[in-house]
């Protein structure tokens, strides 16, 4: 599945609604999991600095 895919589709409105829900579902909980995962690997660079 691509989210920002824009058919034959004529009407412009229903694009940008479209982008805007998929990009609601799916770029959150990936830009959600990056930042854990960042968090995660600084607290290990931490660590690893301190010992």
């Amino acid at each position: 599945m691509i989210p920002n895919y824009h058919g034959d589709v004529k009407g412009k409105d229903i694009d940008v609604e479209y982008d805007y829900a998929s990009s609601q579902v799916y770029h959150k909980p990936i830009i959600l999991a990056l930042i854990v995962l960042g968090f995660l690997s600084f607290a290990i660079f931490l660590k690893r600095f301190k010992l």
